[in-house]
């Protein structure tokens, strides 16, 4: 999978929009099956096909792909993925929020659970894009 060639160029610039549609299309081309994340503590996916992404998972050899857009529950803790479908290692990033926080950590443990830190979410104030989120089952080298 390639990186991006202009890595500090804004998000929405063409480098990064092209970049997560070669990632979608390749994606697309292996016809995986798309199965729902199971949310929790409220969380649930904001609007619906065919407007937005619905919170779900695949995996593709040894990595696991998110997508979907979801709105806040009332609960850091988001979902927990099934065996098979978790990493071996922590992995945590940062999401854009349009609520209240504009930049929200996000966690992902070796058992699966994924949470964000921050201030503690209310119904409707947090939107997150899981899109473009992906990590490996197997120790890499």
């Amino acid at each position: 999978m390639a990186v991006p060639t202009d890595v500090n160029s804004p998000l929405n610039s063409p480098s990064h929009t092209g970049e997560h549609q070669r990632v979608s299309d390749a994606l697309a081309t292996l016809n995986p099956t798309w199965i729902a994340l199971p949310l929790v503590n409220g969380w649930g996916n904001y609007g619906g096909s065919p407007s937005f992404e619905l919170a779900s998972y695949c995996k593709v050899n040894n990595f696991v792909y998110l997508q979907g857009l979801i709105i806040s529950g009332t609960s850091n803790t988001i979902f927990t993925l099934p065996v098979g479908y978790r990493p071996v290692r922590v992995h945590l990033g940062v999401l854009w929020n349009a609520g209240p926080n504009a930049v929200l950590r996000w966690d992902l443990s070796i058992g699966g659970v994924f949470t964000h830190s921050g201030a503690a979410p209310t119904a409707t104030s947090h939107v997150l894009g899981l899109t473009g989120l992906f990590f490996s089952t197997t120790a890499l080298p």
